[in-house]
């Protein structure tokens, strides 16, 4: 959830920032501002970095979560013999 708010705002500011750029584009052929386009590009970028970072990072506690349920249910019960 963490990271997938920071990529959502990240993701957003991104396409705001695009899309005047992009308007541009359309009317005349040319990008006037590419310190703004690089700027866009390089947080939409962050924000598919950070989506994929926390995919990753949820598998693997989801991974251990599994693990530490299957060693607790291997242990023998109370009134095993």
């Amino acid at each position: 959830l963490f990271f997938g708010a920071i990529a959502g705002v990240l993701a957003l500011l991104a396409i705001v920032l695009a899309i005047p750029l992009a308007i541009t584009y359309a009317h005349t052929g040319l990008v006037p501002r590419f310190p703004t386009a690089i700027l866009a590009t390089g947080l939409m970028i962050l924000a598919s970095l950070n989506l994929f970072a926390g995919l990753i990072l949820d598998t693997v506690v989801h991974g251990r979560r599994e693990m530490r349920r299957i060693a607790y249910l291997a242990q023998p019960g109370p009134l095993s013999d």
